[in-house]
């Protein structure tokens, strides 16, 4: 009991140590003070608009979901969708592959022909109706375009018993090319979510860096922190742009094209773009506050760094390559992580699912992927800070393999397919791949110079 007792009072000691070392840190100067709650407020600013980004997304995938419900279609069965100018094609196959079909979406004006898979998918929705051996031609999909959410939409027969389409009193004829173009935006929105989420796991990745910033007066951490601002607002803003561009899309391939002015979405686009037009303007903001408390806190801590003994212009180099390493490191371990992440909810739900022949092989190599980053990140930071040469050599025998599943994924159609139609894919993949290209090269040229005491230097700083 007594040790028990003595183990919970040292950890509330050491608990308390850390609270009081870092609200002195964070008072060092005002500059440190300033630093940290803009980081702070930027964090909850951020944090809330990218939770309003996701129920926008959420918003929307439920008008969508609901139409795929209402006629008892499964989306992940419908075919893979494709984008080829203003024209939606749904593929049975990975695009560009051989013997893969794609159709687009017919056109329809008036009373729409339909088929009858849609009249079989009806028929399966209405659970108490007995009218499976009824003709089912001539069928369609009855929606009233006043009620945007659809929850009322409901199987309609005529007095032949043929199913004439679902809603309580509509006007708009919504048949199966117009529902089939939906999957398109059904993805569209999927990807978005996976987005919001990454972004919102970044924001609370930039606040930890932020606090190490300030706890260890770490100029990496800080450098960071810059640089994530500088993709934060980068992001926000082409998101403003593909807004515009997905907007149009989907009045021109689905609205104007197989749903004859059908618009289920109503103002839902608006909505979306008001939300992620004040996102850009907080971003652009935060970014100048930073970079400018970043450049003021880099002075203080340089100045602090290197007036500490007497360290030769070489070291000065070489601790100033160490610290772009720390950078890169951070730096790649996130964008790693993320891309492994997203890639496999990519593959594992969603219309692309059912195209994804080697399941398990993709899984292992994101899981190795994921994996090895810890270890790869743990022997980046010493074995150069230590000059061990061994854990080097480490180092960049599991860069060579992390580098080598990275390009062994392009061999792979339905990788490339999604890389090609997935922006914040592409843009994640590329930023881990180069950056862990550069870290490795860094990690070369440091290793050329061990012996030059920079394991002396980096320990009479206390890092080692």
């Amino acid at each position: 009991m007594l040790r028990k007792t003595s183990k919970n009072l040292v950890k509330n000691v050491l608990s308390f140590t850390k609270v009081k070392l870092l609200y002195t840190r964070i008072t060092l100067t005002r500059y440190t003070a300033v630093f940290f709650w803009a980081a702070l407020i930027n964090f909850i600013i951020g944090v809330v608009f990218q939770g309003i980004s996701l129920q926008d997304h959420l918003n929307g995938d439920h008008v969508v979901s609901t139409i795929f419900q209402t006629a008892n279609l499964n989306e992940t069965t419908m075919g893979l969708p494709l984008l080829v100018g203003n024209t939606i094609r749904v593929c049975d196959g990975v695009p560009g592959v051989e013997g893969t079909t794609c159709n687009g979406m017919p056109v329809t004006h008036g009373s729409a022909d339909t088929t009858d898979l849609l009249a079989a998918a009806l028929l399966s929705h209405n659970s108490s109706a007995t009218m499976g051996a009824r003709s089912t031609s001539d069928c369609s999909l009855l929606l009233n375009k006043r009620d945007s959410s659809l929850d009322s939409a409901r199987p309609v027969y005529d007095d032949n018993g043929k199913l004439v389409g679902v809603t309580p009193d509509g006007q708009i004829l919504l048949d199966l090319p117009c529902i089939t173009s939906f999957v398109w935006l059904a993805e569209m929105l999927r990807d978005a979510k996976r987005e919001d989420i990454a972004t919102l796991t970044f924001q609370i990745w930039l606040l930890t860096l932020a606090v190490v910033t300030i706890l260890n007066e770490s100029l990496p951490h800080l450098g960071t922190v810059l640089i994530g601002h500088v993709l934060l607002t980068g992001w926000a803003a082409f998101r403003i742009s593909e807004s515009f561009r997905l907007k149009s899309i989907y009045e021109t391939a689905i609205v104007g094209g197989p749903c004859r002015n059908f618009d289920p979405m109503g103002n839902w686009w608006d909505v979306r773009l008001s939300h992620a037009i004040p996102m850009v303007v907080m971003n652009g903001l935060a970014l100048i506050v930073m970079g400018g408390l970043s450049i003021k806190l880099f002075r203080v801590y340089a100045k602090q760094t290197f007036s500490r003994v007497g360290a030769t212009a070489q070291i000065h180099h070489l601790y100033k390559l160490v610290l772009f390493l720390s950078a890169c490191l951070q730096l790649t371990g996130f964008f790693t992580l993320v891309s492994a992440a997203i890639w496999l909810d990519k593959i594992g739900y969603g219309p692309v699912r059912p195209f994804v022949d080697h399941f398990p092989i993709y899984l292992a190599g994101s899981v190795i992927t994921a994996v090895f980053t810890i270890p790869w990140l743990v022997l980046g930071w010493t074995s150069v800070r230590r000059e061990r040469r061994n854990g080097l050599i480490a180092f960049f025998g599991l860069s060579f393999v992390m580098l080598s599943i990275a390009i062994a994924m392009f061999a792979s159609p339905i990788y490339r397919f999604v890389f090609d139609r997935w922006p914040f894919f592409a843009t994640m993949t590329v930023t881990s791949f180069v950056v862990m290209l550069a870290t490795a090269f860094i990690g070369a040229l440091c290793g050329r110079n061990f012996g030059n005491g920079l394991a002396q230097y980096c320990k009479f700083l206390g890092e080692i």
